[in-house]
């Protein structure tokens, strides 16, 4: 395997995870809502992500313990 190689395979996972969790929708409607409400919804972020945290972190975990073994999909 290449060099190249290797480190497409390192990284893929990574680019597809922060490609999931960070969306164009997210990069626009965040820096409007800060623009339209300021400070205010800062508390409503942080509920919001650690919402969110478990789903990711399963998908992670997942991904790690089902990557070696295709049949287990």
């Amino acid at each position: 395997m290449t060099d190249r190689a290797i480190w497409w395979r390192a990284i893929g996972p990574g680019l597809i995870f922060s490609g999931a969790a960070v969306g164009v929708s997210h990069l626009v409607q965040s820096t409007r809502a800060g623009a339209m409400f300021g400070l205010a919804l800062v508390g409503v972020i942080l509920l919001i992500n650690l919402l969110k945290y478990p789903a990711f972190r399963f998908g992670v975990d997942y991904s790690r313990w089902c990557w070696p073994r295709p049949d287990c999909c």
